[in-house]
């Protein structure tokens, strides 16, 4: 798979839990990632995707590729797989 250029940003991040996420990922719960972004966002559309383009920061997509413990030199070792528009941006990320 090929990934565009590594942009930096920061996230607040913890592990999957809860019912929901339990019943939704079952097995899978442990390799969830929860990502929450602060700052100003604007939501678009790109064709079929919907994008969450922040103000001098990523542009967002489900599918992106995120390092979280890796460095951003290297293939991505997590990819968003749900984004949840909130006054933050909520992201799940499930590992590659």
């Amino acid at each position: 798979m090929e990934y565009g250029d590594a942009v930096s940003f920061q996230a607040e991040q913890w592990a999957a839990g809860g019912k929901i996420q339990a019943e939704l990922y079952g097995v899978s719960l442990a390799n969830i990632r929860n990502l929450r972004i602060e700052g100003h966002y604007q939501e678009s559309s790109e064709g079929k995707k919907t994008v969450f383009r922040f103000d001098d920061g990523p542009a967002i997509t489900v599918n992106d590729g995120i390092c979280l413990n890796v460095s951003a030199t290297s293939d991505p070792d997590y990819r968003v797989i749900a984004i949840h528009p909130h006054r933050y941006l909520t992201l799940e990320v499930e590992r590659i």
